[in-house]
């Protein structure tokens, strides 16, 4: 893998350089560039962004690869542009049948949008819980009130405890809000990257 970078040579005229990185830097994206011309030096300023594969995580189509536990009835219905929605006075979860492979000790972060807000009970909420089907074990992890009640993009990170293999969205009996283009990422560290422009 490597970096491209826009570079002006001695004679005045701009050229492409590929900065290598090592393994170490794969999945991490650049997020930034400062060129230090004093010291002939570049910085890259990087952050990881691989995303943990679940199916149909945008609802783009309908709630296949989900399975509904709980009702009666269904917990979500499907809208072309809102995604999930929850039902009126249905208590349950929707459930990833994809495998996240979520590790015990690292920290995740979920983004997700809402499209639409709860127009009964404010009190009820979305949670969302990890579930390790050969312990029997699960982690929910509450999300911020007033981000399952106002329309926008929203994330949380957590620690995650145990490991996973199932991803649920929980709905509170009267929640009729909307959730949509869900993602969850691993988070490490930002890294800075040092390039000698001189000696390549």
């Amino acid at each position: 893998p490597g970096q491209s970078y826009f570079a002006r040579n001695d004679s005045g005229f701009y050229q492409k350089l590929i900065v290598p990185l090592n393994d170490e830097f794969e999945d991490y994206q650049c997020v930034g560039v400062i060129s230090d011309e004093a010291n002939d030096k570049l910085y890259f300023f990087t952050t990881y962004s691989k995303e943990i594969y679940k199916e149909n995580a945008d609802f783009k189509i309908d709630l296949s690869s989900w399975t509904q536990a709980g009702g009666p009835g269904n917990i979500f219905t499907h809208d072309q542009k809102l995604g999930a929605v929850g039902n009126y006075q249905n208590t349950g979860m929707l459930v990833s049948d994809t495998p996240v492979n979520l590790v015990d000790g690292k920290t995740y972060e979920v983004f997700y949008d809402i499209t639409k807000t709860n127009t009964n009970d404010l009190n009820d909420i979305l949670l969302f819980q990890f579930q390790d089907n050969a312990t029997s074990t699960m982690q929910s992890m509450q999300v911020n009130f007033h981000d399952t009640n106002r329309p926008g993009t929203f994330s949380t990170k957590f620690l995650k405890s145990g490991d996973s293999d199932q991803f649920a969205i929980f709905k509170q009996d009267f929640y009729t809000g909307a959730i949509d283009n869900i993602k969850i990422y691993e988070v490490r560290s930002s890294r800075i990257i040092e390039y000698d422009t001189t000696t390549k």
